[in-house]
């Protein structure tokens, strides 16, 4: 409502400083005079013309500034659908960490693993079980990657956050900011050219979380490349062996 009203105020006032034109021009009509005392009648047509164009440029504002608005209602409420289509898929069990780790990439030429930085685990609060691994990757050049992979089990907390963010796009000076929906990927990226950072964040099949946090250079390009490099056969081989319900599990070992 407020961007609206900002709105109908910017083309009100287009319109008022374009007539007003026209009316300052339009009073000196008789003001000017000849030799002979006689009016001279000014040209009216300077003065319409200016106050047709600060309309025109009102107009076109609104309807940039209307169509910009419906995009963002448009990708806005996208994003609540699949929130809520996710939110009605049950938890299942997760796979566990020990598997997940089978999804992190080898490292290419050039890049080899941080020492010590493979992480795994698999925890459950309450009914609610999650597992997830991480790895830290160095090139020759002083370049560090970090990719996390998570199993949120269709626990709708552990992603509702990247499908409102999938709809931002933002781009400055020092970078960017843009949302990702490729290949039953969904998520968000952000890099800084100035700070030599970047992360993206993409939960692919509405069940696996995957980050990868990029330091130490500007070649943004590196964290698609990274995403590329994970294992999506393997995630989809996992998610068909563990997709039991959480609720059919505990019926079976009662």
């Amino acid at each position: 409502m407020l961007v609206f009203r900002t709105v109908l105020m910017v083309l009100f006032l287009a319109v008022l400083l374009g007539c007003g034109k026209g009316t300052s021009e339009g009073e000196n009509v008789y003001t000017e005079k000849s030799s002979d005392d006689q009016p001279v009648e000014s040209d009216e047509s300077d003065g319409d013309s200016k106050g047709e164009k600060g309309l025109f440029a009102g107009l076109q504002q609104l309807g940039e500034s209307i169509s910009a608005a419906k995009k963002g209602f448009e990708a806005t409420a996208k994003a609540v659908k699949k929130m809520e289509e996710t939110a009605e898929k049950r938890p299942v069990k997760p796979v566990h960490f020990r598997e997940l780790l089978e999804v992190l990439p080898s490292p290419p030429d050039g890049w080899e693993i941080v020492e010590g930085s493979k992480t795994g685990e698999t925890s459950k609060f309450g009914s609610l079980t999650f597992s997830v691994v991480a790895q830290g990757y160095k090139s020759q050049d002083g370049t560090f990657v970090k990719i996390s992979v998570q199993d949120t089990a269709f626990i709708p907390v552990l992603q509702s956050a990247l499908h409102f963010a999938s709809v931002i796009e933002q781009e400055t000076m020092d970078g960017y900011k843009r949302g990702i929906e490729e290949e039953g990927k969904v998520g968000f990226v952000e890099f800084s050219f100035k700070e030599k950072k970047g992360t993206l964040d993409v939960i692919y099949k509405d069940r696996f979380l995957i980050s990868i946090s990029l330091r130490g250079t500007d070649n943004d390009k590196l964290l698609q490349e990274w995403l590329q490099r994970i294992d999506f056969s393997k995630l989809d081989e996992l998610a068909d062996k563990y997709n039991e319900p959480v609720e059919q599990l505990a019926e079976t070992e009662n």
